[in-house]
C-alpha cells in the first residue's frame, strides 16, 4: 500500500510538471508581435487579438462585414478613383525589386503598405497645411 502511494504522488509531481512545461515552452498561449508602430498581442488558443494603446490592451476588430459599401460611399464622394492593377503581379514585381519583402505573407504586406503610404501621406498633407495656415497668418502688433 505504501509503494503504490509513492507512485501515485512521483506520478501526480512528473504529471503536473510535464503539464508546465508544455503550456509554457511547447504551446504558448500568446503571442505577441512588435513592430515599429504598434504591438500586437494574440491569444493562439482563441484567436483573438489586442493592441498596445497608451499602456492598454485594446481587443482589435476584425470584423470587416458592412464596410465595403461604406468605403465605396467614401471613396465616391471624395472622387478617388482606384487604378486598376492586378495585385498579385504588381506584388511580385514589388517582391522581385526589393528581396527582403520575399518571405512576408501577402496579407502582412498589404496591411504594411497601407500604414507606411498613409502614415507618409497624413503626415505630408497635415504639415503642408500646417506651413500654409502660417504663412497666412498674420502675427499682431505690438507682440
Amino acid at each position: 500500500m505504501r509503494r503504490e502511494k509513492w507512485f501515485l504522488g512521483i506520478g501526480f509531481v512528473a504529471g503536473v510538471f510535464l503539464a508546465v512545461v508544455l503550456l509554457l515552452y511547447v504551446a504558448p498561449r500568446y503571442e505577441v508581435v512588435r513592430t515599429e508602430e504598434s504591438v500586437i498581442k494574440q491569444d493562439a488558443w482563441s484567436g483573438k487579438s489586442w493592441c498596445l494603446v497608451n499602456d492598454a490592451w485594446m481587443p482589435v476588430s476584425e470584423q470587416e462585414k458592412g464596410w465595403r459599401d461604406v468605403d465605396r460611399a467614401l471613396s465616391r464622394a471624395l472622387n478617388i478613383s482606384t487604378a486598376k492593377v492586378d495585385i498579385d503581379d504588381a506584388l511580385q514585381a514589388l517582391r522581385d525589386k526589393y528581396p527582403v519583402l520575399q518571405e512576408v505573407p501577402t496579407k502582412e504586406l498589404l496591411q504594411r503598405i497601407k500604414v507606411v503610404y498613409s502614415n507618409k501621406l497624413l503626415s505630408s498633407l497635415y504639415l503642408k497645411s500646417f506651413i500654409e495656415l502660417n504663412k497666412t497668418e498674420v502675427e499682431p502688433a505690438g507682440e
